[in-house]
């Protein structure tokens, strides 16, 4: 859990609450996917190979060559340094943005 959660309620944290841990259930999980081929991120419903298990495939797609056609560093820095509320999308498609 994250421990400075009831301290700034800002956050949009915890994202499992205990049921969703699996610290009231056993018959519940889920199972976490990461691929480096793709752009889009999936929830998947569970299926007959693992019927307790719901799945999130992250994507984590290859970082394109920096250049002004595609993204810049500064374009980079300027977005990891965003702090705007509610704003979750970074202008520029090059700046994968990944979410489930």
């Amino acid at each position: 859990m994250f421990p400075d959660y009831n301290s700034n309620k800002n956050l949009i944290f915890p994202i499992f609450d205990q049921f969703e841990l699996g610290e009231e259930s056993d018959n519940l999980g889920y199972l976490f996917e990461v691929t480096v081929n793709g752009f889009n991120g999936v929830l998947e419903d569970v299926d007959r190979n693992s019927p307790s298990l719901f799945k999130f495939v992250i994507p984590y797609p290859p970082r394109p060559q920096l250049g002004e056609v595609t993204v810049t560093l500064d374009e980079l820095e300027e977005w990891i340094a965003n702090r705007e509320e509610d704003e979750y999308f970074a202008d520029n498609p090059y700046i994968p943005t990944t979410c489930t």
